[in-house]
């Protein structure tokens, strides 16, 4: 009981201690979490400036509702309060009061005479559905109101179950408009909307952007593959996106939003599961997450930590091993998050990521499934480190928010080289270290119906170091060591408006300032040429919005993206520069409602890009990898989704793409008599799923969710020599998921029917040319898993 008088009195102090400057019927930003009534009431406080009491400190203990959206103070509390019983006194412009409303006991009937008929009860007012902000558009743009392809996912508990799924594979798993290659985890490069430069990873900026919160994950590096524990939702925002994200977003935006830090209690969760997959090995992994308040609704820390075993499924004969491409990842999160008032929000993490592969991903035709030969193992490491710091100060509408990032990122390969050795083993190495410095500020104002501006501008400085070594296994020798180094400073804005009570418009661009140079380190020669460029450079953005009713948005929009060259290896111990790309695409599309609360919700998008002098990692004909402008090309494709819900219990979605992208005119050494396509996106690819949730007693609840995909034929690279098919697969999954209170049981199936099919056709550059290599699904995988949130 002292406790609640405590939460009640803080709740009176927090909220007398309000700005008194704000008006209760201005609109506001909200995003107020589901729990309880006083933890919620001091937050809605906080954020709208307002003060709201409680009538009995009791009351603090009812559960309310998740708000979200722009809209005044009163209107949210009433959002918070639907289904509660309990109403709100107006004391005056800023200050509430939550009552209980009281229940009318009917009046006795008068003496000898009937009771009068009872009159039929109105419903109560359906709780208006939740509005789904688009955080990635940098100004938390409702979806509603958003002109754009875009995609929000939320991972609730029904993902616990699913093997081998943590990390970025649950995205490509959902979207088939997000395309991956297979060499294995933290090894692969993600492609949206098909805009892909190669299969293979060097110096070239990735073409998709991927952000934690508001701090950049990659630059120039195959996908982190953060395993997506403890995270609320994730944003897909369809490319280019270089106006509001600059370089390196030619084909769009992964945006991961994890769990806050709540400092309304302490809170813990805890996952575990094992695996057995067919012809492999055994699999494991577990996680926690603890929520911990350090300073009552001022302060909270909250912390992740996770460790993953996967296990191998692919023999090596030559060297009579089994299960050699094992797999560990280990990490973990920690991140604090600062009110202390007046508007003011500090979040700082850090984000820690280890991935060790014991052997490649691919195996060899011509052999029994799943085997290949090879002299020498094959290991892989990715070890990945982000610290960010942002701060955010809101006046009302008027939101400014600052972000600072450091990444550190080191990759080492290994591959088998023994072609080059006329048989005697020989190996390969690459070691790659990134480093990346970043900071952006922006100022923006989030009007009603979409309507606002942003401006802002960002900084980065950021270097990447590769060595390679060429020769006996034990002791190969350094045969190139090159350093990039890139700066860039930016400004950019966008401007949203109205043109008509239903159609408006936007209008957005970044200017830039690029610096990069390479230079090929060589013991030797103390000063060896350094090949300098600076590039100043401008992308503009232009989009129609128009709302003719029913639910319905149809928009237009015209974007450009572009990416900085650098220096290249083109064969041992020697260098080449490459130039800059650049795109820009054309989009037509409609909407119409919410997957989450609508019946019906569909989406179309129309696309058409035109990319120049396309950059390339590639491999020469020996295996060495090197970077060159491949050309010029186009990409065409139309995608829709659409998701009914069907009951209360069950629903389903669907959703494919079509797409045809080619090199319309490719350098000489790349160009192919027919089927110039560009590499790794499928003419066509689809994907159906079906959810249904059912309650099972008084307390328990039971979940079962199958999907399938489909991914068509793509091919390996450009040009003839790696010309080589891939794809032409179906995958499936199955998951249960009982939960009972506090505690869940979970039963998961990947690859269902036990296909055999070759996902990507690449595992060692030294051999890829022959087109024996295939990338096989992983066999048949059964998971069971427990959970706990306390």
């Amino acid at each position: 009981m002292v406790q609640r008088y405590r939460q009640w009195a803080a709740a009176c102090l927090v909220a007398a201690l309000a700005p008194a400057s704000v008006h209760a019927a201005e609109t506001h930003r909200f995003a107020i979490a589901a729990g309880r009534l006083d933890r919620a009431i001091l937050e809605l406080g906080r954020q709208g400036g307002v003060s709201v009491a409680l009538a009995d400190p009791a009351m603090g203990d009812i559960r309310v509702r998740r708000v979200a959206g722009t809209m005044d103070a009163e209107t949210a509390l009433a959002r918070l309060l639907r289904g509660t019983g309990l109403g709100v006194t107006i004391i005056d412009a800023r200050s509430f009061r939550i009552v209980r409303v009281p229940v009318r006991a009917r009046p006795a009937p008068p003496p000898r005479r009937p009771a009068p008929r009872p009159a039929i009860p109105r419903p109560a007012d359906p709780a208006p559905p939740e509005e789904i902000i688009v955080t990635a558009s940098k100004r938390d743009t409702a979806l509603a109101d958003y002109p754009a392809a875009v995609t929000v996912m939320r991972l609730d508990d029904s993902f616990a179950g699913a093997p081998g799924q943590h990390g970025s594979d649950v995205i490509v798993r959902q979207l088939p408009s997000v395309n991956s290659t297979n060499l294995g985890p933290g090894r692969n490069k993600l492609f949206i909307r098909g805009v892909a430069d190669s299969s293979f990873t060097g110096p070239t900026q990735a073409t998709v952007g991927q952000y934690f919160g508001y701090a950049r994950l990659n630059y120039n590096a195959p996908d982190p593959d953060i395993a997506l524990y403890d995270i609320d939702k994730i944003e897909v925002l369809e490319g280019p996106q270089g106006t509001l994200y600059g370089a390196g977003s030619l084909g769009g935006i992964i945006r991961i939003d994890p769990a806050k830090p709540d400092s309304g209690g302490f809170a813990a969760r805890m996952q575990a599961g094992y695996a057995l997959t067919q012809h492999g090995a055994d699999s494991h992994d577990a996680a926690a997450t603890l929520n911990l308040p350090l300073l009552t609704d001022r302060a909270a820390l909250r912390v992740v930590g996770y460790h993953r075993i996967d296990g191998g499924y692919i023999d090596d004969s030559a060297r009579g091993l089994s299960d050699v491409n094992r797999s560990r990842i280990f990490g973990g999160r920690a991140a604090l998050r600062v009110t202390p008032g007046d508007g003011w929000t500090i979040d700082a993490g850090w984000v820690r990521q280890d991935i060790q592969t014991r052997d490649g991903q691919y195996s060899e035709a011509g052999l029994p499934d799943l085997t290949r030969q090879s002299p020498i193992a094959q290991p892989f490491d990715n070890d990945y480190s982000l610290l960010y710091a942002t701060v955010e100060k809101s006046w009302g509408p008027l939101v400014l928010r600052s972000t600072g990032a450091v990444v550190s990122h080191d990759l080492a390969n290994r591959f088998d080289a023994s072609a080059l050795g006329g048989g005697s083993p020989l190996a390969f190495t690459q070691d790659i270290a990134i480093r990346q410095h970043a900071n952006e500020t922006t100022l923006s104002r989030q009007g009603a119906h979409g309507h606002g501006w942003i401006a802002g501008i960002s900084i980065t400085d950021g270097k990447d170091r590769t060595r390679r070594a060429l020769g006996d296994p034990a002791a190969p020798a350094p045969i190139a060591d090159i350093l990039n180094e890139r700066s860039e400073v930016a400004l950019f804005g966008e401007w949203t408006f109205g043109l008509a009570p239903r159609l408006s418009a936007s209008l957005g661009g970044r200017y830039a300032h690029t610096r990069f140079s390479g230079e090929l380190i060589d013991p030797a020669n103390p000063n060896p040429p350094e090949p300098r460029r600076a590039v100043d450079y401008f992308v503009p953005a232009v989009a129609l919005r128009w709302k003719p009713g029913g639910g319905w948005l149809i928009y237009g929009r015209y974007q450009e993206g572009f990416r900085p060259g650098g220096l290249s290896v083109s064969s041992p111990g020697s260098a080449v520069a490459f130039q800059s790309d650049t795109i820009a695409t054309f989009e037509l599309g409609a909407r119409r409602g919410a997957p989450d609360h609508d019946p019906l919700s569909v989406a179309l998008s129309a696309s058409y890009a035109r990319w120049e002098s396309i950059q390339a990692d590639l491999v020469d004909a020996q295996g060495f990898p090197f970077t060159d402008n491949i050309g010029n090309g186009s990409i065409l494709g139309f995608s829709a989704s659409a998701t009914w819900n069907a009951t209360a219990s069950l629903r389903l979605d669907g959703s494919a793409f079509l797409n045809h992208s080619s090199l319309t005119q490719a350098a000489p050494a790349y160009a192919r008599a027919e089927d110039n396509d560009l590499p790794n996106i499928a003419q066509w690819g689809a994907r159906v799923g079906a959810r249904w949730v059912r309650s099972v007693g008084a307390d328990a609840r039971l979940s079962i969710a199958a999907d399938a995909r489909y991914v068509g034929k793509s091919y390996l690279g450009v040009g003839n020599l790696l010309d080589i098919s891939q794809g032409r697969y179906v995958d499936t999954a199955l998951n249960l998921r009982l939960e009972r209170g506090r505690f869940g049981l979970a039963l998961g199936v990947t690859n269902l029917f036990n296909a055999d099919r070759n996902r990507f056709s690449y595992g060692n550059p030294f051999t890829v040319v022959a087109g024996r290599q295939e990338t096989p699904l992983r066999p048949r995988t059964v998971r069971i898993g427990l959970d706990a949130a306390f």
